[in-house]
């Protein structure tokens, strides 16, 4: 677990700008995978965030949301599919019928369930630090010419 931790922040350390949201979101889910315990023990679901801003704070730095406002979507599309990862809809491939398919709730356990909330919360975290004061900026600024 350590030496994928340690290669994910060496790459961040090396080069913030190769490190992706969806290889970061590729890793929480290989450590889920391989280290289900220790990853809700740890709560390593916790580091996301803080491994995701370089990469969160460059688009958000170059985004204007009042020309692009789609490009929030990007962002939070990782994080979703970090969500439905968590609630098991998307490693749910030893369901046999495709009404299991399409109720998560019941083939979810109460951690990846707990998981998904935490996921979601986080994904509004950083939404609001990084991507909501860009836009409260930029309307404010764009009131000023108006009036």
């Amino acid at each position: 677990m350590m030496v994928v931790l340690n290669k994910i922040q060496a790459k961040i350390n090396n080069d913030p700008a190769a490190v992706t949201l969806t290889s970061l979101t590729s890793a929480m889910i290989s450590l889920h995978e391989a280290f289900p315990a220790e990853f809700k023990l740890f709560g390593l679901l916790r580091l996301l965030p803080k491994l995701a801003e370089p990469t969160t704070e460059a688009l958000a730095g170059s985004w204007e949301p009042l020309v692009n406002p789609a490009m929030i979507l990007d962002i939070c599309a990782d994080w979703l599919r970090l969500v439905r990862y968590f609630q098991g809809s998307s490693n749910n491939s030893d369901s046999n019928t495709e009404n299991e398919n399409m109720n998560t709730s019941a083939t979810a356990t109460g951690e990846d369930v707990g998981l998904a909330g935490q996921t979601r919360q986080l994904m509004h975290e950083v939404v609001e630090r990084h991507c909501l004061h860009k836009v409260r900026t930029q309307i404010a600024t764009s009131w000023r010419y108006v009036l």
